[in-house]
């Protein structure tokens, strides 16, 4: 782990000869009360000396000395864990108890030195979970142990002069009781800081209020494209003003896909992500899987927000082969036209491109060159000459030529009218 060259550790305590459970426990419940010193994180000792103290302090109370000893550290002893160096206090007096349904705002700050770091300016990455799952084994097994709570929120917003705040709705679905969990971790030009505060309680709202309206959901890839490669980027924007389910634990409280019709949905809400300061809007970004066959495909999204109503946006688009390099869909909008208009186009794959316009004698009156992206674009023709001069009424032919990148040169050429009508 030590020496790979690929990745690995930056430093391994390991065993030198056999050791044994009990006592493995204990020493490694010691080296982690050893490496941190503070329960938020933010400061760390040597890890060669944590080890020290912590091999004393097992000997200290339990013995396994012999044990001990076994154990080594590979690596350099003076190494810190780079953790965060300030700490972030959330002010959560008056959200100690939180009910389902209902909107709430929390304000941070990042501290030094007991007092707010007005300096600090950068952004916050903030998580809000609810209560914590307390779990048991098997009816024959003894065996508590507790799960922490799904995150019903995950955001970023802005840090000003050391401070920040967020909103979030508290699904209706999420799990009540106690230790549900707000995180933050904020970062500006090299440094950082984090906390937590563990203490907050939800409870289920005696009287849920209304849901006036479901969420917006639009579907679409990358560029507008319809025709697109196994991997090309599926997007969905999806906004509630009460905010987007993604607890994750039910079909209600989760972001889906369903691919023709298959009646099996594709869990994406890992894969949503809160826009930037909003509480209400975010996008789904999703790299389509290999596997599909090409040829004309559906999508399905389904959303839901946290009072439970939900929409969908279906999509069509066509699976082309790789190596498959085409233009379609080329037209201009308007035409006629009287002040601009614009050619529209859809490639396979990136290219360059040149748009000519002639006269119907074939003199060439404008010329405009772009590099275009897989999906649609837009080349924009104010229906003048070169020289800005304007041109006479009438039609004029157009000719698009596409040079499609990484291809050896694979060209596709497009050709139509225009009509200018002042």
């Amino acid at each position: 782990m030590t020496t790979y060259d690929a990745g690995g550790a930056i430093g391994t305590i390991a065993a030198a000869a056999p050791t044994y459970l009990p006592d493995n426990i204990e020493l490694s419940d010691a080296i982690f009360e050893s490496i941190f010193t503070s329960k938020d994180s933010t400061g760390t000792r040597p890890v060669g000396y944590a080890l020290q103290l912590a091999k004393y302090a097992v000997v200290s109370e339990h013995g396994y000395e012999i044990n001990n000893t076994k154990y080594v550290l590979l690596g350099d002893p003076a190494l810190r864990l780079a953790a965060p160096s300030y700490r972030v206090e959330h002010e959560t007096a008056g959200i100690d108890t939180m009910r389902t349904g209902e909107k709430y705002r929390v304000a941070g700050s990042v501290t030094a030195d007991g007092g707010v770091l007005s300096t600090f300016n950068g952004t916050a990455d903030v998580i809000v979970q609810d209560a914590d799952y307390k779990m048991h084994g098997p009816d024959t097994v003894d065996l508590p142990y507790v799960l922490p709570g799904k995150e019903l929120f995950r955001g970023t917003v802005d840090v000003v002069a050391g401070r920040f705040s967020v909103e979030f709705v508290v699904p209706r679905r999420c799990h009540s009781g106690p230790d549900a969990r707000i995180r933050s971790y904020v970062a500006s030009l090299g440094v950082d800081g984090v906390g937590a505060c563990d203490t907050l309680r939800i409870v289920q709202a005696e009287a849920p209020r209304p849901d006036l309206e479901p969420p917006s959901v639009r579907v679409y890839f990358s560029g507008q494209a319809t025709k697109v490669k196994a991997g090309a980027r599926l997007i969905a924007d999806i906004s509630d003003p009460d905010g987007i389910a993604i607890l994750g634990t039910e079909p209600q409280s989760s972001i889906f896909l369903e691919f023709d019709g298959s009646g099996f949905p594709v869990y994406v809400t890992d894969f949503f992500a809160y826009d930037h300061g909003s509480f209400t809007s975010g996008r789904v970004e999703y790299p389509l899987s290999a596997g599909f066959a090409p040829g004309p495909h559906t999508v399905m999204i389904k959303a839901f927000d946290n009072l439970g109503l939900s929409s969908s946006d279906t999509l069509r688009f066509e699976i082309v082969e790789e190596g498959l390099y085409e233009v379609s869909d080329v037209f201009n909008l308007p035409n006629p036209f009287s002040k601009g208009t614009n050619f529209i186009f859809q490639v396979t794959n990136p290219a360059e491109i040149k748009l000519a316009v002639f006269t119907v004698s074939g003199i060439r009156i404008w010329e405009k060159r772009i590099a275009a992206l897989e999906g649609f674009n837009s080349i924009y023709w104010d229906g003048r000459d070169s020289v800005g001069d304007g041109i006479a009424n009438g039609t004029y032919l157009y000719v698009l030529e596409v040079d499609f990148r990484d291809s050896f040169h694979r060209t596709e050429t497009v050709r139509g009218k225009v009509v200018l009508l002042r």
